[in-house]
C-alpha cells in the first residue's frame, strides 16, 4: 500500500518517535513529502535549524529498522551513541533503531530519510555494524547510483501502482545492503574471518537456491564441504537455524509472487512449487505458520489493498 503525505508542518507535530527543539526561539517550521510503502518510509524534509533526539525502539516494538539520511542541501550532524558525523550534500549516514540518535539540522537543512525494516535488507546486522553511524562519501561504491534514485522516488512513488512502488523500494533496499556491506568491509579490512566468510557464502547459496525443493541442511553442508553439525554451529552463532533460514527465504519469495501482478494468473499451488514446497498442503501449512494467514487469503487481501491505494480509496 502506498500512502503519500505532503504538507507544511511544525516539527514537533510530525514525527512522534523523536523529540525536537528549535535552535533559537519559536517552533521549527518546514515541509515534508512522505511516502509509506509496506513498512518502509521515505521522506524528503525541508526544515529550519533544529535539534532532534530519538530514543531506541522499545522492546515492545519488535520491528528492527535502519534509518538512512541522505543530505540534499545544507549540513547536518548525526550522533549515535559513541559516534558523531557531519554530513554534506550527497553523503549518507545510517543508524539502527536500537541506537539513541541526535540530529542537528542547520539553516537551509534539506534531507531525505529512508526507514527500512532490517529483515528487508537480508544482511545480518553483525555484517554491517561497522557502517553504522559513519559518514559514507558521495563517491563510494554504489552511492553515486543510489543517490539519484533516492532523490527521484518521493515524487514518483505516489504516482505508480502499489506493486511497482514496492518493487522499487525492494531494489533500493538491495542497493542499500550492498552499500552498507561494502562500507563495513572497508572499515574492518574485509571479511577475513573464515567462519564469517563461510556463513556469508551459505546465506548467499540459500538466497540463490531457495526455490530448489531439494535444498536442505544436508545439501547446504555438502555444497560447502562441511558437516551438518558445522552448519548448525555457524548459524547458532547468529541466532538462526539453517532450516529456518531456508524456510523464511521461501516464504519471502512466495509473498513477493503472491503480490506481484505479473503472477496474477499463476495458481497459489504453483507459487508454492516455484519456492520449493513439495505439496499445496505443506505450502499452506508453512505459510500460515509464518504469516498467520493462508497464501490465498494473503493474495486476496493484498490485491484489495493495492486496488484501494491505486484508486485513491
Amino acid at each position: 500500500m502506498v500512502v503519500a503525505h505532503s504538507a507544511r508542518f511544525r516539527m514537533r507535530d510530525w514525527v512522534r518517535e523523536a523529540t525536537y527543539r528549535p535552535v533559537g526561539r519559536g517552533a521549527v517550521e518546514g515541509s515534508v513529502l512522505q511516502v509509506d510503502v509496506d513498512g518502509c518510509r521515505l521522506a524528503e524534509i525541508h526544515a529550519d535549524a533544529h535539534i532532534s533526539r530519538r530514543d531506541p525502539d522499545e522492546e515492545a516494538d519488535p520491528a528492527s529498522r535502519y534509518m538512512l539520511s541522505l543530505q540534499l542541501a545544507g549540513t547536518m550532524s548525526l550522533a549515535t551513541d559513541d559516534r558523531h558525523i557531519d554530513l554534506r550534500p550527497g553523503e549518507l549516514g545510517v543508524y539502527h533503531s536500537s541506537r539513541r540518535a541526535e540530529v542537528i539540522g542547520r539553516t537551509g537543512h534539506r534531507s531525505l530519510c529512508l526507514i527500512v525494516p532490517e529483515a528487508a535488507l537480508g544482511v545480518p546486522r553483525r555484517r554491517v555494524l561497522a557502517a553504522e553511524g559513519v559518514r559514507i562519501p558521495a563517491d563510494r561504491g554504489l552511492v553515486p547510483a543510489l543517490v539519484p534514485l533516492l532523490r527521484a522516488l518521493p515524487g514518483v512513488l505516489p504516482r505508480v501502482p502499489a506493486a511497482q512502488a514496492l518493487r522499487a523500494l525492494r531494489s533500493v533496499g538491495d542497493m542499500l545492503a550492498a552499500v552498507l556491506q561494502t562500507e563495513a568491509d572497508l572499515r574492518t579490512g574485509g571479511p577475513v574471518d573464515p567462519r564469517r566468510d563461510l556463513l556469508d557464502r551459505m546465506l548467499w547459496h540459500i538466497d540463490r537456491h531457495a526455490g530448489d525443493p531439494g535444498l536442505d541442511v544436508a545439501r547446504l553442508a555438502a555444497a560447502h564441504f562441511v558437516s551438518v553439525r558445522h552448519v548448525h554451529d555457524l548459524f547458532r552463532e547468529v541466532g538462526e537455524t539453517p532450516a529456518g533460514r531456508i524456510r523464511s527465504r521461501r516464504i519471502e519469495g512466495a509473498c513477493r509472487d503472491l503480490t506481484d501482478p505479473a503472477f496474477d494468473d499463476l495458481p497459489v499451488a504453483a507459487v508454492g512449487v516455484r519456492w520449493g514446497f513439495a505439496s499445496p498442503a505443506r505450502f499452506t501449512r508453512t505459510f500460515a505458520a509464518s504469516t498467520g494467514t493462508t497464501p490465498a487469503a494473503y493474495r486476496r487481501d493484498r490485491r484489495d489493498v493495492g486496488r484501494a491505494a491505486d484508486s485513491g480509496g
